[in-house]
């Protein structure tokens, strides 16, 4: 049941705390408009896994990126951008995938961009070991990134902080909260 109040709750913080940043008058359904551009972007990710709030070492993770501007909700200034980004850990003792949505909101200066916005996903954790079993959990972040785009090629570096609805993953208590710190490399198509 909580699994379910997560997701909504963090559905409904994705839809609406993006737009609020935007600004006060928000242009909705911008994908109607002819001149709307998606401006998709993939991106390679690099960067590191901080589970230490579980008291547990950090590790590499790999992942890729896919962003394209809002087609729901149009800010005044700036760039929604909603991200779809698929996280690998390699760690020790487990395997773990993330998925995650998380619209950003960009103030744009140039060719400069930076911003924040919330996030929800779902984690997947493969042990090594045949005793413990696979666990999963909903989860909730918040992120922030600069970015610098030179024609079709954005160079960028963010944060984000990821907190997991079920909090008895391998009966720690704590679930798998962590930090990611990235750097990535992604081109316009």
């Amino acid at each position: 049941m909580i699994n379910k109040k997560v997701l909504l709750v963090s559905l409904t913080g994705t839809l609406f705390c993006g737009s609020a940043l935007a600004g006060e008058y928000i242009k909705m359904w911008p994908y109607k408009d002819p001149n709307w551009d998606p401006e998709f972007n993939l991106s390679v990710t690099a960067g590191q896994f901080d589970p230490s709030p579980n008291g547990m070492q950090n590790e590499t993770s790999l992942g890729l990126q896919l962003s394209l501007n809002c087609p729901w909700f149009g800010p005044p200034v700036g760039a929604l951008r909603q991200q779809f980004n698929l996280n690998k850990v390699d760690g020790d003792g487990y395997d773990l995938t993330t998925f995650e949505i998380n619209p950003r909101w960009y103030a744009v200066d140039g060719n400069l961009r930076y911003g924040a916005g919330p996030g929800f996903g779902y984690m997947w954790i493969k042990p090594e070991s045949s005793l413990l079993g696979d666990e999963s959990s909903f989860t909730l972040q918040v992120s922030a990134a600069i970015e610098y785009r030179i024609d079709n090629i954005s160079l960028s570096a963010g944060t984000r902080y990821q907190h997991t609805s079920n909090q008895d993953m391998w009966g720690s208590g704590d679930g798998m909260n962590n930090i990611i710190t990235d750097i990535k490399i992604g081109f316009d198509f």
